[in-house]
């Protein structure tokens, strides 16, 4: 969670040396109003997909889509401690607010892991088919799984406590990423062949609206004390060179108002050529 003040924020990198659009993030250092510059994850062996940071900062959780297993980086070393084998095709991760679990979209073997942060150990699983991204309520008590599966695209609604699907909701089209404001009130998804964020009510599953944003929307997140959201925007082209390039920004989004971008993208963080 991005808070007011300063925050600590970790980019991913792959084995190739091409920066990973995801990113974990924590309060640190009070009374500074920019995010610091954000360190490397470090080399834990494997490209970093996803990550999911615990509430207090110490610990950084890292997957990757060719991997099976879950990395655990200490942030006050940046070395990597554990390696908790949870399944194939590791995709989304989210952690809970009091930091006991951390949930792991485990996509090739289509189920959710519940996975102990006192044990580092797997200690529980639901079938959700091809679960990509998740997020979990600011109360701790539901998570939203954006799951892939070919002509059943949808969110399933899983009850942490008790460990089991409630619900599913149905979706148009992909889901890519699912976020939650701050205070749990929206849900912000962004769903493949749509230029635009949609909003949510995670009580009704209803969409309220959606706001454009330009080409190809992925992550979109709306942060305490903060006036207007991000998006992770993702731009295809043709460089000089002739070879296809991606090209990732984060753009600022009223996503309270709905305006749709209030700034022009800034310098992109990712670019992949090939």
């Amino acid at each position: 969670e991005r808070r007011a003040g300063g925050v600590l924020e970790y980019l991913g990198k792959d084995t190739q040396d091409r920066d990973s659009q995801h990113e974990a993030r924590s309060e640190r250092d009070a009374g500074i109003d920019q995010p610091q510059a954000a360190p490397e994850v470090p080399d834990h062996g494997q490209r970093s997909d996803h990550m999911a940071m615990s509430p207090d900062g110490s610990a950084v959780y890292v997957s990757s889509e060719k991997g099976s297993a879950i990395s655990v980086i200490d942030t006050r070393t940046d070395r990597a401690t554990k390696a908790i084998e949870v399944g194939k095709t590791l995709n989304g991760l989210a952690i809970k607010p009091d930091g006991s679990l951390v949930l792991a979209a485990v996509y090739g073997e289509d189920r959710v892991a519940f996975v102990d942060t006192a044990t580092r150990s797997v200690v529980a699983s639901v079938a959700v088919p091809k679960p990509h991204a998740i997020a979990i309520h600011p109360d701790g008590k539901l998570a939203y799984v954006a799951s892939q599966e070919p002509g059943h695209f949808a969110l399933s609604v899983i009850d942490l406590e008790g460990r089991k699907v409630l619900r599913m909701i149905a979706l148009p089209k992909t889901p890519r990423d699912v976020e939650f404001s701050y205070d749990g009130k929206t849900l912000y998804l962004t769903l493949a062949g749509v230029n635009a964020i949609e909003v949510l009510d995670p009580t009704s599953g209803a969409i309220l609206k959606e706001i454009p944003t330009g080409a190809s929307p992925h992550i979109a997140g709306y942060y305490r004390g903060s006036a207007v959201g991000v998006a992770v925007i993702v731009a295809v082209g043709v460089n000089s060179d002739g070879r296809r390039e991606v090209l990732g920004f984060e753009s600022t989004i009223d996503l309270e108002e709905g305006l749709g971008q209030r700034e022009q993208p800034r310098q992109p963080f990712l670019r992949r050529t090939g």
